[in-house]
């Protein structure tokens, strides 16, 4: 996460509130979500109101390996049949590329991949993993690639 851009986040407390809009400020919208369930009429995003309201908490962190996991419990027990989550990265999101120990991360050179694991009230899982998108041009994305290609050759010598 980029520390710069999360000083705007709503605290804890504030993020439990039903009127979430009168107690956290505007920029602690990070993003989107939005889930399909058969058992309503249209999908759900952002802040739900209509026929059911929802105040989905998320919550953030790292593993040692650098990986960022997003948890949200307590969703509501109901069959959800698609989940996609849009989280802002860039100059003004809270997602930032960092640098491994070794290298800098170029996100146009190879596919980026989050694991998606769920569990779900009645004991069952599913995971799976889910290519992300990036904000990589064609160039940018044949650009890396080359120059990726020029490491690995430089590498074995």
């Amino acid at each position: 996460m980029d520390p710069e851009n999360a000083q705007a986040l709503c605290e804890f407390e504030d993020g439990t509130k039903p009127d979430l809009e009168n107690h956290c400020p505007k920029g602690s919208i990070v993003g989107k979500a939005k889930a399909t369930t058969p058992l309503l009429e249209r999908e759900l995003s952002g802040n739900v109101r209509g026929e059911i309201t929802v105040n989905l908490k998320g919550e953030s962190s790292t593993t040692k390996a650098g990986k960022l996991v997003n948890t949200f419990n307590n969703v509501p027990d109901a069959p959800i049949t698609k989940f996609n989550l849009n989280i802002a990265g860039g100059k003004n999101g809270i997602l930032a590329v960092t640098r491994t120990r070794k290298s800098k991360i170029n996100v146009c050179a190879s596919r980026q991949i989050a694991e998606a694991d769920m569990d779900g009230h009645n004991g069952r899982a599913y995971d799976s993993d889910v290519q992300m998108k990036t904000p990589c041009t064609k160039r940018q994305t044949k650009a890396a690639k080359r120059q990726a290609k020029r490491a690995v050759a430089k590498a074995r010598g």
